[in-house]
C-alpha cells in the first residue's frame, strides 16, 4: 500500500501562512464594507478576527506554532455564525455559509482520509449554519439600519461573500496542484535515485561475488600446492620460500574476505546469527590462533572471564570471534614488549539478556589523540608510515564498529601514546537455557586447602591465576621472582604444587625449577611456556607438565586434579594418543569411500587428486555437470566433491538432475570458490549436502569424508512403479 506524503514541520508552516493571507485578503475587505454600511460591531468583529490571524501568521512563521488548514475552516464556520448572531438574518450574512460547502473539498490535507475529513468539515459547516438560522434574529438588536440598506446589504453581501469563497477555492485548488506536482516529481525522483542505488548495490555485490570466486579458484591451487609441499622434505630455505607462499596466501584471503564482509555491511545484508555458545570457549579458541605469535614476539598474552558472566549465550559466536581476532591481531602488531590483556566483565544482567564487556588491553606504540578519530574510517589509517610499517587495509576496526554495533553494542577506545592502547566494546546477548559444561575431573574434595605456589614476573598474569585457583578451593601464594619463590619454600615447605613461569629476569624456570628440586625432589612442577617450548622433553626430570600459556581453564583444572592427586595414569593415556600425518594413507583404510570429483580446473583437480591419493583413495573426475551425471548412471558413488561454476552444465543443475533420478544417491559436497552466503544457500537448494568453500582446508575435506563413511555408504531409494 503507498504510504501518503508525510510534510515536515517547515512545510506545513509555509502552506499555512499561505492559507491565513488568503483568509487576510478576503476579511480585511469585508471590515470597509461593515464599516461603510454603518455596521460598525461587525467591522469590530471582523477587525477582532483578522488581529486574531495576524498573530496566528506572526507565530507561526516563527515557528513557535503549527497552524492548519483545518483550524482555519473551523476558525472561518465559527466567525461566520458568530457574525450571523450579532447582525441578524435579514442582512443575509448567513449567505455566507453556503461557497464554504463548496470550497472545503479543497482544503484537506491528507488525500487518504478525504472521505472522512469531507464529512467532519461538512457536518461542522451544516451545525454552524443551522445554529445561525435558528439562534439569529431577524434584525439585529444590537444595529438599527433602513430596510433599504437590508436589501442592498443583502445582495451585496452574498455576491461578495461568493466572490472572496470562490477565490479562496480557487487560490486553495492552484496552490495544492502546484504542491502535489512538486511532491510527486520529488517522489518519482527519490524512488528513481531508490532504483540506481539498488542496481549499483546489486552491481557490486556482483562484481565482488564474482572477483571473490576467481581470485580465490587460482587461491585454491597456491595455498593447496604450499601445504603439500609443506608435508614433503625440505631444506631450510626451501621451507622458509613455503611458508612466506603459505602466509602470503592467508593475507590475500583475509583481505578478500574482508573486503567481502565490508560490501555486506555497507548494502545491509549482513545478519547477526543466534545460536548458543559458550563465550570461554570462544574467547579460549581465539587466543590459541594468538598463542603462537606472542610467543615469537615474547610478548605475554592474557585473559580473564568473570565468574558472574553466564557460561551459555545466544548469539553470534562468529562475528564476536572476528572482533575478537581483528583487535588482538592489532594489540599484537603494534606491541613489541609487554603483553596483551583481555578482559571479560559483566555490565548488567537481567531474567533473559546480558551484556558482556570485552576490554583488549596492550603496551604497545599507543595512538595519538588527534588520530583516534580516524580509526573507524575505511580503508583509513593513523598515517602513512604505520601502513608501511605494519600494513594493513584499514578495514578491520570499520567491520568491527559495524559487527559490535549489530550485536547491540559501541566500540570505544583509550590510548596514550609511548604506554599503550585500549578497545572496549560491548555486547548483548540472550541467556541460554543450555546447561553449563562440566570438567572431565570433577571431584576436588581431597584437593581443597591444599597451598600452590604460583611464580611470575607479569603481575597481571598473577591477578588472574592466584583468585581461578582459589575458585577450586585451593589456597595459591603468589612470587614475582625466582628469589623470592625460593625463600618462600625454605620458610615454608608444605607446599604440593609449583606453577612458574618460563620466561622470568635474574633466574628463568628451568633454574628455579633445579633449585626447587635440590631442596623438595618430590614436589611436582608445571612450567607455563609459549607454543614449541621443548623443555618437557628436555627436562622430564624437573617438570611434571608443560602447558602453554595461555592456559585454558579447563586443561589447568585436569592437570591440577592429576597432579595433585599424584596420579599419572589418566595423563599418560592423553599422551599415548598416536600422533598420526594428516595425510595418512591409513585414513582411506579406516573410512573406505569411492569418489567422483567434478572439476573443470585442471590444477584444482591436481591439487583434490594429490590431497585425496594421500589420504588413500582413488578418484574419477569429471569436467563438467554433464559427466557426472553421465559417470553416476553408470556408477555407484558414496561422495560426490561438486565445482558449482563448470561448462555445459554447471554442479546446482547437475545436482538438481542427480536429485531428481531414482537411482543410489550419494552425498553431495559444494566445493566452490563461490563465498557468499547467497552461494551457499542456492547449494543447499539444489539438493547439497555440506559445503566447502575454496581455498580448499584439508580438515574440512577430511570430516566430510569421515562424517560420510560413518554414516553408511550411499542410500537405496525404493522404486515403485
Amino acid at each position: 500500500m503507498e504510504k501518503p506524503v508525510v510534510l515536515d514541520i517547515k512545510e506545513v508552516s509555509k502552506r499555512t501562512v499561505r492559507f491565513i493571507r488568503v483568509t487576510l485578503g478576503f476579511t480585511i475587505p469585508l471590515i470597509f464594507v461593515n464599516y461603510l454600511q454603518g455596521l460598525k460591531l461587525s467591522a469590530e468583529v471582523l477587525a477582532g478576527y483578522s488581529l486574531f490571524l495576524l498573530a496566528i501568521l506572526y507565530f507561526t512563521k516563527r515557528g513557535y506554532l503549527v497552524y492548519t488548514k483545518m483550524i482555519t475552516i473551523i476558525s472561518i464556520n465559527v466567525f461566520f455564525c458568530l457574525l450571523t448572531i450579532l447582525q441578524g438574518k435579514d442582512s443575509g450574512l448567513y449567505m455566507y455559509f453556503m461557497p464554504l460547502f463548496f470550497s472545503i473539498p479543497y482544503l484537506m490535507d491528507e488525500k487518504k482520509s478525504f472521505k472522512k475529513e469531507m464529512f467532519f468539515y461538512l457536518s461542522f459547516c451544516s451545525l454552524c449554519f443551522l445554529t445561525a438560522i435558528f439562534v439569529a434574529q431577524d434584525k439585529s438588536p444590537y444595529q438599527y439600519i433602513p430596510a433599504a440598506t437590508v436589501t442592498f446589504k443583502f445582495y451585496q453581501n452574498i455576491i461578495l461573500s461568493v466572490g472572496l469563497c470562490w477565490l479562496f477555492a480557487y487560490l486553495s485548488i492552484d496552490f495544492e496542484k502546484k504542491y502535489l506536482s512538486v511532491v510527486l516529481a520529488e517522489k518519482l525522483k527519490a524512488e528513481e535515485a531508490k532504483r540506481e542505488a539498488e542496481k549499483a548495490n546489486q552491481a557490486k555485490s556482483t562484481f565482488l561475488a564474482t572477483m571473490s570466486h576467481e581470485i580465490r579458484t587460482p587461491m585454491n591451487g597456491v595455498i593447496g600446492m604450499a601445504n603439500l609441499l609443506s608435508s614433503t622434505p625440505l631444506n631450510s630455505e626451501q621451507e622458509e620460500y613455503v611458508n612466506i607462499i603459505s602466509t602470503s596466501g592467508d593475507a590475500l584471503l583475509g583481505l578478500i574476505n574482508d573486503i567481502l564482509d565490508y560490501s555486506k555491511i555497507e548494502s545491509g545484508n549482513l545478519e547477526i546469527e543466534q545460536q548458543d555458545f559458550y563465550v570461554r570457549e570462544c574467547l579460549e579458541s581465539v587466543m590459541d590462533l594468538f598463542s603462537g605469535k606472542a610467543a615469537e614476539k615474547g610478548i605475554d598474552l592474557i585473559y580473564q572471564i568473570d565468574a558472574a558472566i553466564p557460561s551459555s549465550v545466544i548469539g553470534d559466536s562468529h562475528r564476536l570471534r572476528q572482533v575478537l581476532i581483528n583487535l588482538i591481531n592489532n594489540a599484537l602488531k603494534f606491541t613489541h614488549t609487554g603483553e596483551v590483556f583481555v578482559n571479560v566483565s559483566l555490565k548488567s544482567i537481567s531474567e533473559s539478556e546480558t551484556n558482556i564487556v570485552f576490554d583488549v588491553t596492550d603496551t604497545g606504540i599507543g595512538i595519538p589523540e588527534d588520530k583516534i578519530s580516524r580509526l573507524f574510517k575505511a580503508f583509513s589509517q593513523v598515517d602513512s608510515s604505520t601502513t608501511r610499517k605494519y600494513g594493513g587495509t584499514g578495514l578491520g576496526l570499520v567491520i568491527s564498529e559495524k559487527l559490535v554495533s549489530l550485536m547491540g553494542g559501541e566500540i570505544t577506545v583509550k590510548s596514550n601514546v609511548g604506554q599503550g592502547t585500549t578497545f572496549s566494546f560491548n555486547i548483548k546477548c540472550q541467556i541460554s537455557s543450555v546447561s553449563k559444561k562440566q570438567y572431565a575431573y570433577i571431584n576436588a574434595k581431597s584437593n581443597v586447602n591444599k597451598k600452590i605456589l604460583i611464580v611470575d614476573d607479569n603481575a597481571n598474569y598473577l591477578s588472574v591465576l592466584k583468585p581461578q585457583l582459589e575458585q577450586w578451593g585451593l589456597k595459591a601464594f603468589a612470587a614475582t621472582s625466582g628469589k623470592e619463590a625460593l625463600a618462600m619454600l625454605e620458610k615454608e615447605r608444605d607446599f604440593s604444587l609449583v606453577i612458574t613461569d618460563k620466561l622470568m629476569p635474574e633466574m628463568d624456570g628451568v633454574e628455579l625449577a633445579a633449585s626447587i628440586k635440590k631442596a623438595l625432589p618430590d614436589i611436582p612442577i608445571i612450567l607455563l611456556s609459549a607454543v614449541g617450548d621443548e623443555n618437557r622433553t628436555k627436562f622430564p626430570h624437573l617438570f611434571s607438565t608443560v602447558l602453554t600459556k595461555p592456559v585454558k581453564e579447563s586443561q589447568l583444572y585436569s592437570t591440577l586434579q592429576i597432579e595433585l592427586k599424584e596420579s599419572k595414569a589418566l595423563i599418560q593415556r592423553e599422551e599415548r594418543k598416536k600422533e598420526t600425518n594428516v595425510l595418512s594413507a591409513d585414513f582411506a583404510l579406516e573410512y573406505p569411500l569411492s569418489i567422483l570429483l567434478a572439476e573443470d580446473n585442471i590444477i584444482n583437480q591436481k591439487l583434490a587428486t594429490r590431497v585425496l591419493n594421500k589420504l588413500g583413495y582413488h578418484l574419477d573426475i569429471a569436467n563438467n555437470g554433464v559427466e557426472a551425471v553421465g559417470m553416476l548412471q553408470e556408477k555407484t558413488y558414496d561422495i560426490v566433491l561438486m565445482d558449482v561454476l563448470m561448462p555445459e552444465m554447471d554442479g546446482l543443475e547437475a545436482t538438481r538432475v542427480i536429485r531428481s533420478g531414482s537411482s543410489a544417491q550419494p552425498k553431495i559436497v559444494a566445493m566452490t570458490a563461490s563465498a557468499m552466503p547467497e552461494d551457499k544457500e542456492a547449494c543447499f537448494k539444489a539438493g547439497m549436502d555440506e559445503y566447502i568453500s575454496k581455498p580448499l582446508k584439508v580438515e574440512e575435506l577430511m570430516n566430510a569424508l569421515r562424517e560420510t563413511a560413518m554414516g553408511g555408504r550411499c542410500e537405496r531409494l525404493a522404486i515403485s512403479d
